[in-house]
């Protein structure tokens, strides 16, 4: 996995190379990550098509494209299976629950192993991001730094006097990467929160620059604290990873190397 060349916006990594999703232990005070390239070899397509029920497997045939249905079916192989090594059971024997706003969540989860999931793409890369921890919410999110948008529209809807401040440029555009890092931040939560992007994004300052990990409590629920890691995963990506309360977290990072699967 090719690095960054400076820290401006994330943290870089120690990503640990793996041939294979068989995932190390994770104890309670680990937060583990997993960034992904959403393809597979042909000779996997089958399998990952079985591993998906009556509704997945309707929605990967609803994409319009093969590269979107790849990236729907990579995305759920690499999951389940990532699930069934934290979890033990075999991967057909996963069963996933989701919130009303469409958390997903194991269930039955004796092992209490929380997890979610991100992907972006670009052109013909895609890629995913998968986290998992034991008895914390987690949300996680990543996105391309050269990707385009309307960025200044979102912001005036969706941040707060300071991460404006830090996003705009001298002459009142906006600086892409910013943006990008401080959305990611606020997905991530989000995500761990449960809210999804409907909680009142313009009242969180998520903006802390040179600070790539912090702890901060949304002031709407004061007794649920949470802990963010913000870093690059390779070259031209960046993400974040937020989970519940202030524990100390070790955070530990992988890939798949160029013969993996």
């Amino acid at each position: 996995m090719t690095r960054k060349p400076n820290n401006d916006l994330g943290q870089q990594l120690d990503w640990q190379m793996s041939q294979t999703l068989d995932p190390p232990e994770l104890t309670a005070e680990q937060l583990h990550i997993w960034c992904l390239p959403l393809t597979l070899p042909d000779a996997l397509v089958a399998k990952a098509i079985s591993l998906l029920n009556d509704t997945q497997r309707d929605r990967y045939h609803r994409r319009h494209t093969p590269e979107l249905q790849q990236r729907y079916l990579a995305g759920r192989f690499h999951l389940m299976n990532l699930l069934s090594g934290y979890d033990g059971r075999d991967p057909r024997a996963i069963e996933l629950s989701y919130t009303r706003l469409n958390k997903p969540y194991l269930n039955p989860n004796p092992l209490d192993l929380r997890f979610n999931f991100s992907d972006t793409a670009l052109g013909s890369q895609a890629w995913g991001l998968f986290g998992f921890t034991r008895g914390r919410d987690v949300g996680v999110d990543i996105e391309f730094l050269n990707r385009s948008g309307d960025f200044e529209a979102i912001a005036e809807r969706r941040m707060g006097v300071a991460e404006l401040n830090y996003i705009k440029t001298e002459n009142a555009g906006i600086d892409a990467g910013r943006f990008l890092s401080c959305w990611t931040r606020k997905e991530a939560y989000g995500k761990a929160s449960g809210k999804g992007i409907n909680f009142k994004m313009r009242e969180l300052d998520l903006a802390t620059p040179g600070q790539h990990e912090l702890q901060f409590i949304d002031n709407h629920e004061p007794s649920n604290p949470y802990s963010l890691h913000q870093f690059y995963c390779g070259d031209g990506l960046i993400a974040a990873a937020v989970v519940s309360d202030h524990r100390a977290t070790t955070l530990r990072a992988f890939t798949l190397d160029e013969a993996g699967l």
